[in-house]
């Protein structure tokens, strides 16, 4: 079977290199400007590093230690770990750029950034990012690590484009589940006390690459019809590492009673060709895709075969751009279906307009279906659809110096698997959840200072994540004439969050455990502030996190047995390089 794998791969392969012709839809191609700089504008630094910021680090939020509901209600939303790996986007640049980021503090704590765009003669453009986030943990047993490269190559000629897209993702973590006595952080510092777990953390990689490429197929530059072909490799790895205690914490142990050593191995190729049609205002793309996968638990292994089609297209005219697409599948893949529909409207700068519907019924991940641990063994004899419905809404514009920004989160599903203790199953009661968000932000300046205040109201059915949050910006630029190109700047950002119910971490899995959600916490706060210097393309700051930890109760849980985390020193530096 390895073989054959192996074989389809390599064939696929070679037809890609001799093929040279890409994706179904137009290349989009940003440019860089040259005011571009490496972690953006200087009020939004310390959000680079937010990361480490909680005593459990969460990836995907604006608040480092909550989870944002709007992700984890989603299939696959309860898993802690990434699943997917973001690509890059063309960006054309006149000039070759090199920018580098690097912040260390309290706890371990290390961030680093570098970017590397450079455009050549004949089209060709080429993108790299390497992003690393790591931390020694406020707590015991809490080391952890996050590291990502993202390489791409594009090229867009006179008949076809090609595409070339290269990431890895690694994320190592150890489970502590948080401290055995969590009010004891009233009274002592965090790292001192014990934790339930000692030895006990989980390893995944996760590597894809992908070539896309598409021929016009006529000479003539007004000939409407390309064809289309796009393959991928994607794979997974989970090592999961435990021996310091196992008999009362799990129900089965089938294998070693002293350590636990799961591995899961997943792999997946995916081929699709098709023809698109580009004329005017409108374009339209549609084509069949194949997709092969292959799991492995401990030594068992299963595959299987998917098949399916999916269509788009775009249609733009002025200020108004409408684009659609629907993937359904037909073969492998329990009928699993999306469709999305993206509308956007921009009119002048004093209004902009933009709204996206999004439907899915999808079958549970393949980790979800299948497991043969040493402390976890289950499998879904019938495994059925999981249905969401997503809506967002956002309007923003700006006059007389003040922007605004007015938006709406909508999300509905139905039977979306969900880690019980013992399996995975959609019979919970967080299976099926209604949420509703409203915000809106302001951003506008005052004698020099520039404010951003911001509020969310969200509605949450199961009443697991905070009602309402609130959060202010405010930075201040200082110029100085002599020597020149000196400015100093200073940010403070302050949020709260009402109440909500903390959640449960399953190690086993990698998991939130929403059914064991029932305690409702006060609230948190969270207070950053920095200051530092600019001169031309380099910068420093230093900057004071997690300052709200003076102002409220210590103990206070933000996942469960995880308290407040203690306040954090940081120093940083970006240096921009252009040519």
């Amino acid at each position: 079977m390895k073989r054959k794998v192996i074989a389809q791969f390599f064939l696929a392969f070679c037809f890609i290199l001799a093929s040279f012709f890409s994706h179904g839809q137009q290349v989009t191609i940003d440019t860089l400007k040259p005011t571009f700089g490496i972690l953006g504008k200087s009020d939004t630094l310390h959000r680079f590093s937010q990361s480490s910021n909680g005593v459990f680090p969460i990836m995907d939020t604006k608040f480092p230690s909550i989870s944002n509901p709007f992700l984890r209600y989603l299939p696959l939303g309860s898993f802690l770990h990434p699943q997917i790996v973001n690509t890059l986007s063309p960006k054309y640049i006149a000039l070759p750029f090199v920018g580098f980021a690097y912040v260390f503090g309290s706890h371990g704590s290390q961030h680093i950034n570098l970017a590397y765009h450079q455009s050549f003669r004949g089209g060709w453009i080429f993108n790299n990012s390497f992003l690393s986030h790591a931390g020694g943990g406020m707590i015991r047993n809490n080391y952890w690590q996050y590291r990502t490269l993202n390489s791409s190559l594009f090229r867009v000629g006179k008949r076809n484009t090609f595409s070339l897209q290269l990431q890895t993702l690694s994320d190592s973590r150890p489970f502590s589940l948080g401290l055995q006595q969590p009010l004891l952080a009233n009274d002592f510092t965090i790292d001192l006390l014990p934790v339930r777990k000692d030895s006990c953390r989980a390893d995944w990689k996760i590597k894809s690459m992908e070539v896309t490429n598409s021929l016009r197929l006529a000479k003539d530059s007004l000939s409407p019809l390309r064809l289309f072909q796009s393959s991928s490799i994607h794979s997974k790895t989970r090592n999961f590492d435990e021996y310091d205690t196992l008999a009362g914490w799990y129900p089965l142990v089938q294998g070693d009673s002293l350590r636990t050593k799961d591995r899961y191995e997943y792999v997946a190729m995916q081929h699709q060709l098709g023809l698109s049609y580009v004329r005017g205002p409108l374009s339209l793309y549609t084509g069949p895709h194949v997709r092969y996968w292959r799991a492995r638990f401990n030594g068992i292994q299963s595959d299987s075969s998917e098949w399916g089609v999916n269509l788009g297209f775009t249609w733009m005219k002025q200020s108004l751009k409408i684009q659609g697409q629907y993937d359904k599948n037909f073969i492998g893949a329990y009928g699993e279906q999306r469709a999305q529909l993206m509308v956007h409207y921009a009119k002048d700068s004093l209004l902009h307009w933009r709204g996206t519907l999004a439907f899915g019924r999808t079958a549970p991940d393949v980790f979800q279906r299948w497991y043969n641990g040493n402390t976890v063994s289950y499998q879904l004899m019938n495994p059925t659809s999981q249905t969401f419905f997503v809506l967002n809404l956002s309007l923003q514009g700006q006059r007389n110096g003040y922007k605004y920004r007015i938006y709406f989160q909508g999300l509905q599903t139905q039977g979306v698997y969900q880690f019980d203790g013992l399996a995975w199953t959609n019979q919970a009661s967080s299976s099926e959840c209604t949420l509703g968000g409203l915000g809106g932000d302001l951003d506008f300046s005052v004698r020099g200072f520039r404010i951003r205040p911001g509020i969310l109201c969200v509605w949450d059915s199961e009443k697991k994540f905070p009602i309402s949050t609130v959060d202010l910006l405010v930075n201040k630029t200082f110029l100085v004439k002599k020597p020149k190109n000196l400015q100093f700047f200073t940010t403070l950002d302050l949020s709260y969050c009402t109440g909500f119910n903390p959640l449960a971490i399953h190690p086993a899995v990698s998991a939130f455990d929403f059914e064991s959600a029932t305690t409702k916490n006060k609230g948190y706060m969270s207070l950053v502030t920095l200051v530092g210097f600019k001169v031309q393309t380099f910068r420093f700051f230093l900057s004071g996190t997690n300052l709200g930890y003076f102002f409220q109760p210590n103990a206070n849980e933000l996942f469960q047995n995880y308290p407040l985390p203690p306040w954090q020193i940081k120093v940083g530096i970006t240096w921009d390089f252009w040519n």
